[in-house]
């Protein structure tokens, strides 16, 4: 158990600057969509609207860390505050 919770206290501390954070809600994203395509009992168009629906999510969070970039780039890399 204290192995699993230093693993966490790990990922958390290492999401320093909106670059990590988006990355990492990226991540959770498609790790959810990934196990409903291969757990659940679903329709093949279904299946077809999850991987859509990640395809959407990557664009998404890729165009809202490149705008977030591009005019607070001060913001980039926080860490040294």
């Amino acid at each position: 158990m204290a192995s699993s919770a230093s693993f966490r206290v790990k990922i958390l501390e290492t999401i320093t600057a909106p670059l990590g954070f988006f990355v990492l809600a990226l991540l959770i994203v498609e790790t959810f969509l990934s196990t409903i395509l291969v757990g659940a009992k679903i329709i093949e168009s279904q299946k077809m609207n999850c991987v859509w629906m990640g395809v959407a999510m990557f664009i998404y969070v890729t165009l809202m860390v490149f705008i977030l970039v591009w005019f607070k780039p001060q913001n980039e890399n926080r860490r040294n505050h």
